[in-house]
């Protein structure tokens, strides 16, 4: 048994703390493309950045978009969606933004896009 007396307490040794984190590392991963977000803001001149196309495909939160300006299909999301989000369907119509439309790399992406109909 341990003494009675209160006077004298033990005191525990600190021992490091261990972490179950590992820690993070640089990554060494370089992109290929160098990717510049279109703006947001409205003006008269930037009209020929924006394209017309139609749904092609549409999977609930992703699908595709076909347009007459660029060939293949565009990759759509729906977080890309500005405009009547909820209201996608295969043969809607859009106007849109596009990333990646001359890269080799990866496939045209529609950005900033609006259904119409």
């Amino acid at each position: 048994p341990p003494p009675a007396s209160s006077s004298h307490k033990h005191k525990r040794s600190a021992s490091p703390v261990q972490s179950s984190t590992p820690i993070k590392r640089k990554s060494s991963f370089v992109p290929k493309a160098a990717v510049v977000a279109p703006s947001d803001v409205d003006t008269d001149d930037e009209d020929d950045n924006i394209y017309s196309g139609e749904v092609t495909d549409w999977r609930g939160k992703f699908g595709f978009i076909t347009c007459k300006n660029i060939s293949g299909k565009i990759f759509l999301h729906s977080k890309d969606i500005k405009f009547k989000k909820n209201n996608v369907t295969v043969g809607s119509r859009a106007k849109f933004e596009v990333l990646h439309k001359d890269s080799s790399l990866v496939g045209a992406k529609a950005v900033n896009v609006k259904i119409v109909k």
